[in-house]
């Protein structure tokens, strides 16, 4: 029991030591307050975690005045920004590819006459799935427009529908993106540990 208290003695004085040196060193002080300062900074105000603005493109097979209203709230939501107006499905590959768009946006050709008739009316969201969470923030915001426009309608019933589909990665694996972007890391940290060590 002596030996422990002992030991436990010796621990604290350390810790006093160490904790006296640092705060006496102006080095140290400006160490240890100005990082966390900038980082709250920085990571309170601003960086955003936020989906603020979602570049798209519009495939309007319909060419109706439905199709038309929902390309409209789409454009007005103030988050959505259309980059290329598509005139097939051929067109779509090469702006999810190139990373010019986060999503595309499909209205088919029977889309007015679904709503007209009193149907389900389903739109396409296509998104690229090598980022699985922008992928699931554009088919929320596209759904939760959608369901804004649907009421607008005034036709008593939820005829619009969203379905999503996501290239690149369909089952939306999130390691699929995390690992690629952790391999930086890890190693950024690598070297500072090394040169840490060597000091």
């Amino acid at each position: 029991m002596d030996n422990i208290l002992f030991y436990l003695r010796r621990i604290l004085f350390i810790i006093r030591k160490e904790f006296l040196a640092t705060v006496n060193d102006p080095k140290s002080r400006v160490i240890l307050v100005v990082p966390a300062i900038i980082e709250t900074l920085l990571f309170g105000y601003v960086a955003s975690f936020n989906l603020d603005r979602v570049d798209y493109a519009l495939l309007d097979m319909s060419h109706s005045h439905y199709s038309e209203e929902l390309a409209a709230h789409l454009d007005g939501s103030g988050i959505f920004r259309r980059v290329a107006t598509l005139g097939n499905t051929g067109q779509m590959a090469q702006f999810i590819e190139n990373g010019e768009v986060s999503g595309v946006v499909v209205i088919p050709a029977d889309f007015a006459d679904k709503l007209v008739q009193g149907q389900t009316a389903p739109v396409q969201v296509i998104t690229d799935g090598r980022n699985t969470v922008i992928s699931s923030l554009v088919y929320n915001y596209v759904a939760t427009i959608a369901a804004s426009y649907n009421q607008d309608l005034h036709l008593g019933k939820h005829l619009l529908t969203v379905d999503s589909i996501t290239w690149y990665n369909p089952n939306q694996i999130t390691r699929w993106n995390f690992l690629p972007s952790l391999l930086p890391v890890i190693s950024l940290i690598q070297v500072m540990l090394l040169s840490g060590l060597s000091v």
